[in-house]
């Protein structure tokens, strides 16, 4: 079965899957929805257990989840899709560009969420990386009025929430 690495986004204080107040220590994600929607799509899931934090280099291409991120793609080669939440989805698009063209190539999908409109789907799009075939899934941060985010929380948070009910509906019940 195919792999799909997630990456956490920064550490931080931010809300957990109930809406309350989380310390994040190793990179704040909600990891039941980011997993599910994995398995949905037939992949493996596999969390990288560390922060999107940026690092101290210049920029996030030598991130120590970047660079761990690499280690992980090229060592196994059943990797076929990446997922970045919030700091992982800035950090994605320096895996993409230290990418060989061979890696490239088997990567299916390639899922941004929670970045800011700093960030557009442009950057991420196939035609700018030689032998790219992967379908892209980019989305910023859930509305307010999402159904998704517990009440008073803020909806960045639950991008993963949201993007499982955006491609697979409601959940139902067993």
């Amino acid at each position: 079965m195919s792999r799909m690495l997630i990456l956490r986004g920064n550490s931080g204080n931010y809300p957990d899957e109930e809406g309350n107040a989380h310390k994040y220590v190793r990179g704040a994600l909600h990891d039941h929805a980011a997993m599910e929607y994995a398995r949905r799509l037939n992949y493996e899931p596999v969390v990288l257990d560390m922060s999107g934090d940026p690092g101290t280099g210049p920029n996030r291409g030598s991130s120590p989840q970047t660079l761990a991120a690499l280690d992980w793609i090229y060592g196994d080669p059943e990797f076929a899709a990446l997922y970045g939440f919030s700091g992982g989805a800035y950090n994605i698009y320096w895996i993409l560009r230290k990418l060989k063209e061979k890696d490239l190539k088997r990567i299916e999908r390639i899922v941004v969420l929670g970045v800011d409109d700093d960030v557009s789907e442009s950057d991420f799009d196939k035609s700018k990386f030689p032998g790219a075939t992967w379908e892209l899934v980019f989305k910023h941060n859930p509305p307010a009025n999402s159904p998704v985010i517990k009440k008073n929380a803020k909806p960045h948070m639950f991008g993963p929430e949201w993007l499982l009910l955006e491609e697979f509906g409601p959940k139902k019940k067993p």
